[in-house]
């Protein structure tokens, strides 16, 4: 029997994926079958919409078999890790502020789901809603953040136990180096924790207090270093938390991809009781600065939760990254609804014959994942800081938007028989009574 990178070449991508993405792929074959299982539906998502071996990047190959194993929740025991990055959600609060749905006016509460934490999102939030109550909640903040010398940091559910760590700045050499082992790493910011609780005991029990000792900076309940006069947070999830008064807009980002549907469609109904009539709930996923969003926007109408708009960035069409397939669940509504707009996108001939060699410039001239002499899409640079390659990738997208390609996937989605438009963001927008996906749907 051939290896599982070879049986993926062969199934769904006939058998024509470069040596080099083989070669990429190939540390995957030790990995676990919960690894396995995301791979072969990102695959299969990618067949399904008609994505060939050419179109198969090298970065992609990279972050299947380099990243994905150290972000399955499998690699944190089964948690959510809290992946949180600043200006994640700036592009989602414009569409807040200015979707067709429903505009929050001032004093109006907005709910940030699944903040995470550092909450950065829920601080850009409240910064672009000065006049809006904001509140971040989440299962767990964490008792301790500790920042090492280098800027590393972990947060400590109590004295022992770490629930996540992260690179300090985005660098991947330097996530690499702690996630490369992961035990090691946490022993390392439990010996850390220690030594400053030992020098300075008082810092346990308190509401909020830094220390700082050789260079190592411990905060006890750290949460509360974020809060404002228009910002607090609440360690609950959807089925705990409780607010004064009625919410306009819940937003759930980057949280319903882990949960099977029915705890979907549980937490669509939490946020039917929390919800003004006419408030929006916002959920889906996509990556650092916006890139790669999906998103459905549901609205409280009388007794049900309406969807109203599905919505993606046209990149998602010809994706570099794992991101746009990412899903633990295989009946992901967002991800089952974003692969039925692109499948219908990329049978479009007329569509494609603009996107392809839009995107084909765009990568030549940013040095990112351009084509070959054989054809077949390669990779970055290593050297490229992950920062200018995050930047580049969002001007790419600007770009796209720039040249037209968002309404031009609506007007191919319309030929289809979908009600489609680009949104207010740039978005391509479809109306959700129109999707398979949602068919089923229950409020």
């Amino acid at each position: 029997m051939p290896g599982i990178v070879q049986q993926w070449s062969e199934r769904y991508f006939d058998g024509e994926l470069s040596p080099t993405v083989l070669e990429l792929l190939a540390p995957l074959e030790d990995e676990h079958a919960d690894v396995h299982q995301f791979v072969d539906w990102e695959c299969q998502a990618m067949r399904e919409v008609g994505i060939g071996a050419r179109d198969f990047s090298w970065l992609l190959a990279w972050e299947l078999s380099h990243i994905l194993p150290k972000i399955h929740p499998r690699a944190w025991d089964g948690m959510v890790p809290p992946i949180t990055l600043k200006d994640r959600h700036r592009k989602l609060d414009d569409y807040v502020g200015n979707n067709r749905w429903y505009r929050p006016e001032a004093g109006a509460k907005l709910v940030d789901l699944g903040c995470g934490f550092p909450p950065h999102t829920t601080v850009d939030t409240a910064q672009a809603f000065p006049h809006c109550q904001i509140v971040g909640a989440d299962p767990s903040f964490g008792q301790y953040l500790l920042v090492d010398e280098l800027g590393d940091y972990a947060v400590f559910e109590d004295e022992e136990k770490v629930r996540y760590f992260q690179a300090g700045i985005v660098d991947t050499a330097r996530w690499e180096s702690l996630t490369r082992d992961p035990e090691a790493t946490k022993a390392r910011f439990r010996s850390l924790l220690g030594r400053v609780l030992a020098d300075r005991p008082e810092i346990r029990g308190t509401s909020l207090l830094n220390v700082e000792a050789d260079g190592v900076r411990v905060t006890a309940n750290p949460i509360l270093e974020y809060a404002g006069s228009n910002l607090r947070f609440v360690q609950v999830g959807l089925d705990d938390l409780e607010l004064d008064g009625l919410a306009d807009l819940i937003r759930c980002m980057n949280v319903l991809i882990y949960f099977d549907h029915a705890t979907r469609l549980r937490a669509l109904r939490r946020a039917h009781e929390l919800l003004k009539d006419g408030g929006i709930f916002l959920a889906g996923m996509n990556w650092a600065l916006s890139i790669y969003c999906r998103y459905t926007t549901h609205q409280k109408s009388g007794g049900s939760m309406v969807p109203r708009e599905f919505a993606f960035g046209v990149e998602n069409t010809r994706p570099l990254e794992l991101v746009s397939w990412y899903r633990l669940h295989p009946d992901d509504q967002n991800c089952r609804a974003l692969i039925e707009c692109v499948r219908l996108l990329r049978r479009d001939p007329a569509f494609m014959a603009e996107l392809d060699p839009a995107m084909d410039a765009l990568q030549e001239r940013n040095a990112f994942c351009p084509r070959g002499e054989d054809g077949y899409l390669t990779g970055v640079d290593p050297d490229t800081p992950s920062e200018h390659l995050q930047n580049g990738f969002r001007n790419m997208v600007e770009e796209l938007d720039a040249m037209g390609l968002p309404e031009r996937a609506a007007a191919s989605l319309r030929r289809s028989g979908l009600h489609a438009w680009r949104n207010a963001v740039g978005h391509v927008a479809v109306d959700p009574a129109g999707l398979e996906a949602f068919t089923h749907a229950s409020s």
